[in-house]
């Protein structure tokens, strides 16, 4: 069975941040915000700060051959926000 660019987008969350159980938790339930504050840079415990939004954002631009924008980027609040987003722009090539 193919993976899904949910699955996809999971398991580049889990290569990078698997030992913060709460981020991990809130991504496969979609219970809660992901993202720290724009802006923040401190690491909060089951959030990505700006550094760790950046780089993940990175890896999902080489995972799916993709370009986020910095606008769509800072609107990202709950997992499902970074998989509607690959999902959009993966749709145009799959078209």
């Amino acid at each position: 069975m193919p993976e899904t660019t949910r699955d996809r987008c999971l398991a580049i969350l889990k290569k990078y941040y698997d030992t913060d159980r709460d981020l991990i938790a809130a991504a496969e339930t979609n219970s809660g915000e992901i993202f720290a504050t724009h802006g923040a840079w401190m690491f909060t415990r089951g959030k990505l700060d700006s550094l760790d939004r950046t780089e993940y954002v990175m890896a999902l631009e080489d995972e799916f051959g993709i370009e986020i924008g910095d606008d769509e980027e800072r609107e990202f609040k709950l997992f499902s926000d970074v998989v509607g987003c690959v999902e959009g722009k993966l749709a145009p090539a799959n078209a």
